[in-house]
């Protein structure tokens, strides 16, 4: 058994763990994440996962995240104290108190400091300026960090009252357990626990939303702190692979390995030029995403890496990538793959992925069978589909922007696509 329900409303389910542990992992999941929220709502999930946890004892061992897609809440216990710590978990994560004035500046405080360290890295200020350009106005994906610390330093405790009322329903809610042989009598005290809070059916969650992707165009930006360098990003639009299709995330899966820094991806070539370090990132949520190839290099060096980064995305999507490579992929996937499931904790993530993105959990055996049928062709098929020429971006930052010769690079692009 992979899986058992033991409640239907509200979702409470028990994950069977395969090695013998005394540990148990419980936790709450939202289906939703920053994604979801609306412009006034945006970064208040992030400030209200921080002010829930604050009052929690620190004996109790327990966190929480916010991404895109989904919110957790985790506790982790042991069979001897799990039903005195679980109580106290849930009733400050379904029913806290929001009059603590000194604990919400608090976390306020924490919360702004840790999004403005962020945003001073290079790094996170070209992914801001990637989604930016890569999304239309209206799509959650596309939001700046930076309207991410503008809404927080506006908000007060009755703002996160009113989020906690609306995505705190039962119908966005997922309680998960995991443990080793966890006995009936245990799983139905649990189960007494969570139906004693009275939370609302109504769910006004939206998660579906529409997102634009922008077409082909190069942004250039100065940036001080690279006087002989350029920062060089390509993205393109990815497909939205969070859906009921698994056989189609394992391709993505296959073909990211391709597309990675990997022994069996594209940038081998390009350490050959003395360009060691090219980023790849493969940021796909529900609705869509997008894939990224970013690295800092000399500005003499900025033609050498286009002909050669481009020729190898030319290759993908042109020619069968390698019978043997493609063998080996999908053979050490299955190994990785039953090297997981006899884990406790990675097993736990695993059925829990499955559950909140496809609705359905498949198992080991299934997902061997989806492994086996990717072939040369869909690999192909699916890169053609992503690296699509007419929706590229490319961002550049460099202190002497007026080196950049945009048309040799766009001269270069059409050379290879």
């Amino acid at each position: 058994m992979l899986i058992q329900k033991i409640l239907s409303k509200p979702e409470f389910y028990y994950i069977p763990f395969p090695q013998k542990t005394e540990d148990i992992y419980f936790q709450i999941t939202l289906k939703s994440g920053c994604a979801q929220e609306n412009e006034k709502e945006f970064g208040v999930g992030h400030l209200l996962e921080h002010y829930i946890l604050s009052p929690i004892p620190q004996d109790i061992n327990c966190n929480g995240n916010l991404s895109q897609e989904i919110t957790n809440y985790y506790l982790n216990s042991n069979k001897s104290k799990i039903l005195k710590e679980i109580s106290i978990f849930l009733e400050h994560v379904l029913s806290p108190d929001f009059n603590n004035v000194k604990a919400f500046n608090y976390e306020k405080e924490r919360v702004l400091n840790e999004l403005k360290s962020k945003l001073s890295l290079l790094e996170a200020k070209m992914e801001d300026l990637l989604v930016r350009n890569r999304f239309n106005k209206n799509c959650p994906y596309g939001r700046s960090k930076f309207k991410e610390i503008k809404n927080i330093e506006n908000k007060n405790l009755e703002d996160l009252k009113k989020y906690h009322q609306k995505f705190f329903n039962y119908g966005n809610l997922v309680f998960i357990i995991g443990g080793y042989k966890l006995e009936k009598k245990l799983l139905n005290q649990i189960a007494k626990l969570i139906k004693k809070y009275r939370l609302t059916d109504v769910n006004k969650v939206k998660y579906k939303f529409s997102c634009q992707y922008s077409k082909f165009k190069i942004i250039k930006q100065k940036e001080e702190s690279l006087a002989d360098d350029v920062f060089i990003v390509l993205s393109f639009p990815a497909l939205g692979a969070l859906s009921k299709d698994f056989k189609r995330g394992y391709e993505i899966k296959i073909l990211n390995i391709f597309l990675s820094t990997s022994k069996y991806g594209i940038f081998e070539e390009i350490k050959k030029a003395g360009i060691y370090s090219v980023g790849y990132k493969n940021g796909i949520g529900r609705n869509g995403g997008f894939v990224s190839f970013g690295t800092i290099i000399p500005l003499s060096k900025l033609e050498t890496f286009l002909n050669i980064f481009l020729n190898q995305l030319k290759k993908i999507k042109t020619e069968d990538v390698s019978s043997k490579i493609l063998k080996e992929i999908k053979t050490n996937f299955q190994k990785t793959s039953k090297k997981s499931f006899s884990n406790n904790l990675e097993r736990l993530d695993w059925i829990i992925y499955d559950l909140i993105y496809y609705k359905k959990v498949i198992s080991l055996k299934e997902e061997i069978k989806l492994i086996k049928k990717i072939n040369q062709k869909s690999i192909k098929n699916l890169a053609r589909k992503i690296l699509d020429l007419n929706y590229l971006n490319i961002l550049l930052l460099t202190k002497n922007i007026e080196k950049l010769n945009l048309s040799q690079i766009k001269l270069l692009i059409k050379k290879y696509f």
